[in-house]
């Protein structure tokens, strides 16, 4: 039973945090194969959400309008600097 006891117990140097070697060996760090895919998925997740968000709410039209809007504004000042040019 002594012996049990010391199996579990991880030496550790002074000023070193010490955990168990389940823990190491259950963690998640970029070189898992399994990081790729939750990444991906997250990115895939809010690329949906965002995209819905824009298609079926009312702030899909304004952000439209708006963006419109600038594209107007500056499209006349180019044409009106052109005619200035031209004069």
């Amino acid at each position: 039973m002594l012996n049990d006891a010391e199996e579990v117990l991880i030496h550790c140097d002074p000023g070193s945090i010490c955990v168990p070697e389940d823990f190491v060996n259950t963690s998640i760090n970029f070189s898992d194969y399994r990081i790729m895919p939750l990444i991906i998925l997250s990115v895939w997740a809010v690329f949906l959400s965002v995209f819905f968000i824009y298609k079926l709410t009312p702030f899909g039209s304004r952000l439209k309008n708006i963006l419109q809007g600038t594209y107007i504004i500056r499209k006349d000042a180019e044409n009106e600097e052109m005619k200035e040019l031209f004069e």
